[in-house]
């Protein structure tokens, strides 16, 4: 999971040097889940392999808070890891592991 600064406005990916390629491309390519948030959790930007592990397409994941895919038992855990993603006096988060809840309610442990 990574989280942007700015929490007010989507990234803006107009721009991007006419490469040719997409920053949207560049993530779909990344094997792993792959979101990015504002500081409260709720998600910009969501990967290829984010639809096919949680069943849910872009549409459906960008605009909810991450905290919506996790399992309620583990919500206060993920809350504790982004306490410490935001804290600035850690240079190391340590991962931690949490249970997804996949589009059929079926739950697939994931680590953050």
């Amino acid at each position: 999971m990574e989280s942007k600064t700015d929490c007010s406005e989507p990234i803006d990916n107009s721009e991007s040097g006419g490469s040719g390629t997409s920053h949207q491309s560049l993530i779909d390519l990344y094997p792993d889940v792959y979101l990015i948030t504002d500081w409260s959790g709720r998600i910009f930007e969501a990967n290829r392999a984010a639809e096919v592990l949680t069943g849910f397409n872009q549409n459906q994941i960008v605009g909810r808070r991450v905290e919506e895919f996790v399992a309620k038992s583990d919500v206060e855990r993920l809350h504790i890891l982004i306490n410490q993603i935001q804290s600035v006096h850690l240079e190391k988060v340590d991962s931690s592991e949490v249970s997804l809840v996949r589009e059929d309610n079926q739950l697939f442990p994931i680590q953050i």
